[in-house]
């Protein structure tokens, strides 16, 4: 029984005219309430009345600044003012003339011939200095150029530079032997004047060995080749003779 009458309350729940009474009823009422403030508008009233005549206050001026007047500069007098006597026409001249203007004139004034005078007075009275010496200029001399290899020197030259050349001891054998001649060498002598490189050349051969230790404690001036000492290589002969 139960069962049956809450399937009728269901069905009879779901008429369609309900739903539409209710859907009315609610359109009905949010409409109501967008319709009514537009027919009652409110008015605005502005804070501003314009009939109100307007009360204007009288503003005082704030205070001038005290009177500042400009300094005073210090008039320039011009060493010389040149006036122009040109002036622009203002009308078309009918013909040109020719003749040549006038110098330009010079007004000077008392200050500037003045100061002119005292100037000149100063540089007559103003000790001059006498100009200084300018020292010459530096020449700047090239060393020359020494040659790498010993320079050849005849023996006659070489024996005029000798400054110490002890006579060698003659060989008892060869003077047993009764032999007797020059001994020819060759020898380079270096910037120092020593003996160098010393070979020989010709000469009997029982007398070289006394001629070369000889010759070695020879000591010779340096030769000069533009001022610079240079190696020489030249002959060298030594005698030997029996009394």
């Amino acid at each position: 029984m139960f069962e049956q009458s809450l399937v009728n309350a269901q069905v009879g729940s779901r008429k369609p005219w309900t739903v539409a009474a209710s859907l009315t009823l609610q359109i009905g009422f949010v409409a109501a309430i967008l319709i009514l403030p537009l027919l009652h508008p409110g008015t605005i009233t502005p804070r501003f009345d314009f009939h109100t005549p307007l009360q204007l206050t009288k503003l005082t001026p704030p205070p001038l600044p005290p009177e500042t007047r400009p300094a005073q500069r210090a008039s320039r007098v011009p060493f010389g003012v040149f006036i122009n006597p040109l002036v622009p026409s203002r009308r078309i001249p009918s013909s040109i003339d020719t003749t040549p203007d006038a110098a330009p004139e010079l007004v000077t004034s008392p200050v500037a011939s003045s100061a002119a005078s005292a100037l000149t007075d100063y540089a007559a009275t103003r000790p001059v200095e006498p100009p200084k010496p300018v020292p010459p200029p530096v020449v700047q001399r090239e060393s020359p150029a020494v040659p790498d290899a010993p320079i050849r020197v005849s023996s006659g030259i070489v024996a005029a530079m000798l400054i110490f050349g002890p006579k060698p001891l003659y060989p008892p054998i060869a003077r047993t032997a009764r032999i007797q001649g020059t001994v020819r060498l060759e020898a380079v002598i270096g910037r120092d004047g020593t003996i160098q490189n010393l070979r020989v050349a010709a000469g009997p051969p029982l007398l070289i060995a006394a001629a070369m230790k000889a010759v070695q404690q020879w000591r010779y001036k340096p030769t000069l080749l533009n001022g610079v000492p240079v190696e020489v290589i030249t002959g060298i002969d030594v005698n030997f003779t029996l009394n």
